[in-house]
Order: C-alpha cells, then structure tokens, then sequence
C-alpha cells in the first residue's frame, strides 16, 4: 500500500474549515469543480464528482466522520477516476488558536497503472489544490 500526506496551516478558525470541510456534498468552493452531488446523509452518502475538463465522474464514498475531532475518511467507489486500488483518504483538522488552524490529508492506494511516484504526484496536486482553496475562502487578507 503506497501512502501520501500533505500537512499545512490555514489561517482560520478549525471551526470555520470544518463548517466547509465536513459538507461533502456541497464542493461549489472549489474552482476546479464543475458539479458535485451527493446521495444520502452522513456514513455512508456518495459524492459525485465532475471536474472542469474530465470526461467521467468521480464517486467518492464518506466512510467516517468525527467532529468531535474535526475527521473524516473517504474512499473511491465504483470505477477508480485513477489508475489505482483501494483509494482512502483521511482529512484531520486540528486547532492552533489565533484563527489558525492545521490541514492533514493522507490518503493510502495501490498503483494499478502508474507508478507509485507519478500517482503520489497527482494526489499531492489534488490535495494541495483544495488547500489553496480553503485558503482562498476564508483566510483574512
């Protein structure tokens, strides 16, 4: 199992990411989205995904949620959107105080088509993208 994790600090409130974070359903802050819905509530409920210029939805599985630790883990379901297995990702939050907070994104796969670093390398774009994005959202300037 290959893993990759990007941790960064956001400067807002754990509080105010996790508003934003924890809504799975809803990805309209992110500009690289075209459309996000999502069936059901809560464990369970699967997001579909269309980004800007894909030609197939990505479906997204929520398999864990925590607020009282600001977590939650999510799998890929169906047709892998990469060429990969056993796509997991797990989002913490934790709160530094003064309206910063920390973002760690690890996510774990099995290559099935690419390599290990070049898979590795899409996922830490795609995480550092939404980074930049919650940034984009609710950092003061």
């Amino acid at each position: 199992m290959s893993e990759i994790t990007v941790i960064d600090e956001i400067g807002a409130s754990a509080d105010s990411l996790w508003e934003l974070a924890s809504a799975f359903g809803d990805l309209s802050w992110l500009p690289s989205i075209e459309s996000c819905s999502a069936e059901g509530e809560g464990v369970g409920s699967v997001r579909t995904i269309m980004a800007k210029g894909s030609p197939k939805p990505v479906q997204e599985r929520l398999d864990a949620i925590d607020p009282s630790t600001r977590t939650y883990t999510y799998s890929f379901v169906g047709e892998s959107p990469l060429p990969c297995e056993n796509y997991q990702a797990t989002v913490k939050l934790v709160d530094l105080g003064a309206d910063r907070c920390r973002i760690e994104w690890r996510g774990s796969f099995e290559p099935a088509g690419l390599s290990e670093e070049q898979l590795s390398g899409i996922f830490e774009a795609i995480y550092r993208g939404a980074i930049a994005a919650y940034k984009d959202k609710l950092e003061k300037n």
